[in-house]
């Protein structure tokens, strides 16, 4: 869930960690405006309408109920919670047989849920007080592997993709600064460690890179920096305005030299040499750029929402095409035109993506069809 404008470090940490705490509301509204939409508008349909689709049982829920949906434990296997168990019940939903099944349950209301890129691991993050959230480490079959309080209001988590049972923590305080940890599942040890940069990305089993924003000159890029774990640094780019990474590679994101209503994805190995470039149209503000949903896919495919046309942030009203890049072949298909840019989860198999702000619906890869996952 990734839609940031990204400008100087404050700007970048107020727009990361409070469209996070807002995405539940975002969501409502566009639920509420849906509804004004005439059908030729709507892009969901009923699974039982289409009998190649009846492997997708819908999810029944009251005509009051809200249900979040979280990601993937295995190719169909989903976690979600309602509001209708207080949100304090995690539980998993087979899309292929319906049925539902309570995995865990916290004492707090669950805010968030993330799942380790292998799926062996999820951290359970509740609300405990305004200040303090509640860790729960549990097994994909629910046991609890680790548990503690951690002080914050805002809090960020950066699972290693090489070592999985390895995470590192980053925790906000009101006036934005922040304590990060390193937490190893396997050893049920935390210890505080010194990073410049909260929002940290694995690039190897020892080793992560971030982006070093100046906060005396604040500007619209920053230099991309490589840190291993014995505090090493090395400076690798200087102007990026966006990082990620995934399983044996980086994606950066930067302004185009010759065009600057364009943003330049590149993509490269963990030895920064490239493997792939693209441009697309980018939204701009007075502070910043907005970063359009996208999701990493099996066998290097890429997932982008792409904005119609290059403007200010602000008073865009267009639509978005969702584009599926094969990043070794380079070839490039739209997979769904003029929707909107909401989050994207995708299945282990890369066959199917929750979609939406609560991922209550399911993009099918290659069908190029949205269904609803639930039905009142």
């Amino acid at each position: 869930m990734r839609v940031i404008l990204v400008a100087n470090k404050q700007e970048y940490l107020m727009f990361i960690l409070l469209f996070f705490s807002t995405l539940l509301l975002v969501g409502c509204q566009m639920d509420e405006a849906d509804q004004t939409k005439s059908p030729k508008d709507k892009v969901t349909t009923s699974p039982k309408e289409d009998s190649t689709l009846q492997k997708v049982v819908p999810l029944q829920l009251a005509n009051d109920e809200i249900a979040v949906f979280y990601g993937w434990i295995d190719n169909q296997t989903i976690l979600f919670t309602s509001d209708k168990d207080s949100s304090s019940k995690l539980f998993t939903y087979q899309l292929n047989t319906g049925e539902k099944s309570l995995l865990f349950e916290s004492d707090y209301p669950i805010n968030e849920v993330y799942i380790s890129p292998d799926t062996e691991h999820i951290v359970v993050q509740s609300a405990s007080t305004p200040s303090q959230w509640l860790l729960d480490v549990i097994s994909r079959d629910g046991q609890v592997q680790w548990s503690e309080s951690i002080d914050g209001t805002e809090l960020f988590v950066s699972w290693n993709h090489y070592e999985t049972a390895e995470i590192i923590i980053s925790t906000f305080a009101e006036d934005w600064s922040f304590t990060s940890y390193l937490l190893s599942i396997e050893q049920q040890k935390v210890e505080e460690i010194t990073i410049p940069e909260p929002f940290v990305h694995w690039m190897s089993k020892d080793k992560f890179v971030y982006l070093n924003w100046d906060e005396d000159a604040p500007a619209l890029v920053a230099s991309l920096i490589e840190q291993s774990k014995d505090g090493k640094t090395v400076e690798r780019f200087s102007d990026v305005y966006y990082v990620d990474t995934f399983s044996e590679m980086i994606m950066t994101v930067s302004v185009s030299e010759n065009h600057d209503e364009e943003a330049v994805y590149t993509f490269m190995n963990n030895e920064y040499q490239e493997i792939f470039s693209t441009s697309i149209p980018h939204l701009s503000s007075f502070s910043g750029w907005m970063i359009p949903q996208y999701e990493m896919l099996a066998n290097h495919r890429f997932l982008l929402f792409k904005p119609q046309y290059s403007t200010a942030a602000d008073s865009y009203h267009g639509k978005y095409d969702l584009i599926l890049i094969d990043l070794l072949k380079g070839d490039q298909e739209t997979v769904l035109e003029s929707v909107e840019n909401e989050p994207l989860s995708c299945s282990p198999d890369a066959e199917k993506c929750l979609y939406g702000h609560y991922l209550d619906k399911l993009f099918i890869v290659n069908k190029k069809e949205v269904v609803n996952l639930t039905e009142k």
